[in-house]
């Protein structure tokens, strides 16, 4: 029995649920899923600091903001 497939999931953004905490753990689970942070004004990137930046994403490959 072949079990691979060629779908692709995604996790939406979700006010209150999508931290960086529930990230982790749904990484370790699916590696292969897209993750993307919760909204976040565009302020909040531009004016954070790079260090704060990295502090969020650091376990992530890669994110979708």
């Amino acid at each position: 029995m072949n079990l691979e497939t060629t779908k692709q999931i995604s996790v939406a953004p979700m006010m209150g649920q999508t931290d960086r905490h529930f990230r982790y753990l749904v990484d370790l689970l699916a590696p292969d899923i897209k993750l993307y942070t919760p909204m976040i004004h565009a302020d909040a990137i531009v004016h954070a600091s790079k260090k704060f930046l990295h502090q969020e994403n650091r376990h992530q490959k890669a994110v979708g903001i």
